[in-house]
């Protein structure tokens, strides 16, 4: 009986006893943040995930091994305590936001309203 009950609870001793997924909100945010991967950086291609999330999973920390270079390391200020901000950090922050203030200079600086102005008096000019 108890036999069974753990071989339902884990993957079975072929796969290490790998636990049922704990299905946590944090759990499923992150899955859905690593099934929409591709929108982050759409040059970069990477195949689909399954919808739902596994039946077996772990998840866990890395922790650095001794042989690793410091300057590979990531220091604590560098560490996030969740996949999302560790994502939005990694992605070019500053090209997005260099974009988005370019769009927003030139909507401030009345290119479009300078246009409009000047073909609302070349129709004045023409009746």
């Amino acid at each position: 009986m108890a036999l069974a009950a753990k071989k339902n609870t884990t993957a079975g001793s072929d796969w290490f006893d790998l636990p049922k997924t704990d299905l946590t909100p944090e759990f499923r945010r992150e899955w859905q943040l690593l099934r929409m991967r591709g929108l982050l950086d759409p040059k970069h291609q990477k195949k689909a995930l399954r919808a739902n999330a596994p039946e077996y999973s772990q998840v866990g920390e890395i922790i650095a091994g001794p042989t690793d270079f410091y300057s590979s390391r990531l220091t604590r200020k560098e560490r996030k305590n969740t996949i999302l901000k560790e994502v939005t950090d990694t992605v070019d922050a500053t090209k997005l936001q260099t974009k988005y203030a370019g769009i927003q200079r030139d909507k401030a600086s009345g290119k479009k309203a300078f246009y409009k102005k000047l073909v609302s008096q070349r129709r004045k000019r023409q009746n």
